[in-house]
């Protein structure tokens, strides 16, 4: 996991619950966390150790915990690979071209990377379908992710989930204001 997600994580925790608790969670994760260089990869024991203890320390469930991290992380991604986005895109169209775009760059610059397999397909104008894969299982912070793109651009969007086989499926169409 790249050392960018790790760096994002902490200020996310110290944002919303200070530095103490931060440590704290550093802590609680049992092992040696290294000092996370954002372009840097790492292994993704810390990343499922450091959420394990936050979640015993927050007293929050996992998921939610990578769902807020999600949002909290969209506008820096929107801000990352604006090079790459098009000022005309809705929301949709983000989610249609983030793998060709934001994933293609992130694999283009890191041969390690591995950021989560996205096949997306247009299903109506105003809406995508998602086949998402990863290893790691962490569709919770995707969908923070969506869902913080979606703020981003003040287009509230629906998401529904599935599953088939290995992927998971998400349904994201527009919703109106």
């Amino acid at each position: 996991m790249h050392g960018l997600i790790f760096n994002q994580l902490e200020q996310f925790v110290t944002k919303n619950h200070g530095h103490a608790v931060w440590e704290q969670i550093e802590k609680a994760s049992g092992s040696e966390t290294p000092i996370f260089l954002p372009t840097k990869m790492y292994d993704d024991k810390f990343l499922f150790s450091i959420l394990q203890a936050a979640e015993k320390t927050l007293n929050v469930p996992g998921d939610q915990i990578l769902f807020s991290f999600g949002e909290y992380m969209a506008p820096q991604l929107i801000k990352i690979y604006s090079h790459s986005i098009k000022p005309e895109w809705t929301v949709i169209d983000l989610l249609e071209h983030t793998e060709n775009t934001m994933h293609k760059a992130v694999r283009f610059a890191d041969k390690l990377a591995d950021p989560p397999k996205l096949n997306c397909k247009r299903i109506q104008s105003n809406a995508v379908e998602i086949s998402y894969r990863s290893p790691r299982g962490i569709i919770a912070f995707g969908k923070g992710v969506i869902s913080g793109f979606s703020k981003a651009y003040n287009q509230p969007l629906q998401i529904v989930q599935s599953q088939q086989g290995e992927a998971t499926i998400l349904r994201i169409s527009m919703t109106k204001n």
